[in-house]
């Protein structure tokens, strides 16, 4: 059971995603042609004494390699806040965070330009083939906890859930935009940078949930049957609520694939195909806390 205790605080957590219908198959026939495309999201976690971060990346559909950099993206942030603020505790300080949030943000920019301006082709086709990707974090402090975002996900602080985007035209702000010159940066700087969505104190969470925009299917589908299945999709609650997800550290990633199985069986004498329910790629990181009994 993946945990970490902090500040006396026992945090279980569960991590995992799956591959969208749509990067894998055109069209809801019987003859599916393949895409050939492999899972756009990416995840990473990083923990030390008394602290702990889940970074969910999203890379752009229409880039033909995004989740190369999805997977470099969730990593470096991941392991780079942690270097920088596993020693502290701002609470109340949210402006000091997105100092040193971006900071790290150029850093991250830099080595991007340094890595993709020595693959083949010009710098913004590179941009545009590896580099774009949107940006859902937690970070847990001792003290606080950090939602940070660039781009549309969603997320939850005990059950309250909430949506970032969906942006005009389907068009979330991408950090790797800060590489390139964009209409959209043009107007709002900004729009590329680190945001610390919530900030909290740590003993006031119970749960908590992060996850890619992906998660929309889930949510439509909850009172839809899992194909080749009796029970239902069912509530994200139970991503904090059900033991089930954390006893195995897979669980997740196992149950949102469960969700997206194709099905054939017999009725009525007619082969009848049930399809997967999870469009797009999806990711979801969720924990639970519990004080520990002294």
């Amino acid at each position: 059971m993946p945990s970490i205790i902090i500040n006396n605080k026992v945090i279980e957590y569960t991590i995992g995603s799956a591959i969208g219908r749509d990067h894998l198959y055109v069209g809801g026939g019987p003859i599916k042609p393949l895409v050939g495309r492999g899972n756009q999201d990416a995840y990473a976690t990083a923990e030390d004494e008394n602290f702990f971060i889940a970074v969910i990346t999203d890379g752009c559909s229409e880039g033909e390699h995004s989740e190369v950099g999805a997977n470099f993206g969730a990593n470096f942030i991941a392991h780079r806040f942690r270097e920088k603020f596993h020693r502290s505790s701002n609470l109340g300080y949210v402006l000091a965070v997105e100092d040193d949030m971006e900071r790290i943000r150029q850093d991250m920019l830099a080595t991007f330009r340094l890595w993709l301006c020595n693959f083949p082709g010009n710098l913004h086709t590179n941009v545009s083939n590896y580099a774009l990707f949107t940006i859902m974090g937690v970070m847990i402090r001792s003290m606080d906890v950090v939602i940070f975002s660039i781009g549309d996900g969603y997320w939850a602080m005990n059950g309250s859930l909430n949506r970032i985007g969906p942006f005009p035209n389907n068009e979330p702000p991408y950090m790797g935009y800060g590489l390139v010159t964009t209409k959209m940066v043009t107007a709002d700087p900004t729009i590329i940078r680190f945001k610390c969505i919530a900030q909290e104190e740590l003993d006031s969470i119970e749960n908590l949930l992060i996850a890619s925009d992906g998660l929309v299917w889930f949510i439509k589908n909850e009172d839809v049957v899992i194909p080749g299945h009796t029970r239902k999709v069912g509530n994200i609650s139970q991503f904090w609520e059900s033991d089930t997800f954390y006893k195995n550290e897979t669980e997740m990633s196992r149950f949102l694939k469960r969700c997206n199985y194709d099905v054939q069986k017999v009725e009525n004498g007619r082969l009848k195909d049930t399809v997967g329910l999870l469009n797009d790629d999806t990711t979801v990181f969720a924990l639970r806390t519990k004080d520990i009994m002294l």
